[in-house]
């Protein structure tokens, strides 16, 4: 859903359109790599850890994205919600 938003993220980081793009990227390459990590670590820690866990990191991960001061901190924070994703698929 980062679609509608390129063009005025672009303008308030001072930075191209393809750039701001690679936000949605990272998020992808992120979520790629965490997947099949996320099945075998609720498995042995159970599930409600590993909920409470991609709970918390995805409001770190909104909270830091809406107070981002540049591009590298909203990708940055951007990606932590792509950590938490998986932690609700398997489910």
């Amino acid at each position: 859903m980062l679609g509608p938003l390129l063009v005025e993220l672009a303008y308030d980081f001072d930075t191209s359109i393809a750039v701001v793009g690679q936000l949605a990227a990272a998020t992808f390459i992120t979520w790629g790599i965490t997947a099949p990590l996320v099945g075998p670590i609720s498995d042995t820690y159970g599930r409600r850890p590993v909920l409470l866990i991609g709970l918390l990191l995805m409001a770190l991960g909104v909270l830091g994205a809406g107070a981002a001061w540049s591009y590298g901190s909203l990708l940055a924070h951007g990606s932590l919600p792509a950590l938490d994703q998986p932690c609700f698929l398997p489910l």
